[in-house]
């Protein structure tokens, strides 16, 4: 599903295909579905199909996702807990890359290229969290609770595995979770998963941030919509939720 693709060969996602073909002397890349869409191509490209950051669809209207959680969680004061949730899916379709390499902490890519396509199969949701005056609008996802790695359907769904820390000293409720996705490193093999991690304060507020080793031996990393100059560092961002958990 995800992965490499030599021109001319169908890529069969769901009711979506993509195809690359020669028509009249031109190369097309051509998106069968719903939106149809066509581009012309300059030379007879094979394509890399990935998850990306998914925050791109229909617009880039914001770089934070809102996961609602289907039902609370509850952890207990001086305590870490481990669960899996789903995110949202969104594909890019970009050129394959010529070459990668992986230079200790540093992976120099060169998938510095616009992407041929964006799209996805879910139905894109946003919502507020914050004040009207000074909140940020987030798309939004609702997943259930699982403690173990969750049956997905992987066009549609991702795969988070989340580490909840709480500080402080007393049992602290979550209903919703926000993060920058500018951070989100998805890697893939059957299923797009992250890494990420929430840090409970004794305030009430809350860090989350996403890490930058996969959660699986032998996955590969997605390309990334918000490559930061085609450096990526293995750093961890994070975004403060003091509006609520």
């Amino acid at each position: 599903m995800f992965g490499s693709y030599q021109f001319g060969k169908p890529v069969i996602l769901g009711s979506t295909t993509l195809e690359t073909y020669q028509d009249e002397g031109v190369y097309v890349y051509h998106r069968k579905s719903d939106s149809e869409l066509k581009k012309i191509m300059s030379s007879p490209l094979n394509l890399q199909v990935n998850p990306v950051e998914p925050v791109t669809q229909p617009e880039k209207v914001t770089h934070y996702l809102l996961i609602n959680l289907a039902c609370p969680v509850l952890v207990a004061p001086k305590s870490t807990i481990t669960l899996f949730l789903t995110f949202p899916i969104e594909i890019g379709v970009f050129p394959e890359p010529e070459e990668s390499t992986n230079q200790g902490f540093f992976i120099n890519t060169k998938r510095e290229e616009e992407p041929i396509d964006l799209f996805t199969l879910t139905r894109p949701k946003y919502t507020l969290y914050g004040e009207p005056d000074n909140g940020v609008i987030c798309k939004m996802w609702q997943s259930g609770i699982h403690t173990h790695i969750p049956q997905v359907s992987p066009l549609y769904e991702g795969v988070a595995n989340l580490e909840i820390e709480n500080s402080a000293s007393q049992q602290k409720e979550i209903r919703n979770l926000v993060f920058d996705v500018h951070y989100m490193r998805i890697f893939y093999r059957e299923v797009a998963m992250v890494n990420a991690v929430v840090k409970i304060r004794s305030n009430g507020t809350a860090e989350t941030s996403f890490l930058g080793e996969p959660p699986l031996e032998g996955m590969k990393e997605g390309a990334r919509i918000f490559n930061h100059g085609g450096v990526l560092v293995m750093e961890r961002e994070s975004f403060l939720m003091e509006w609520g958990l």
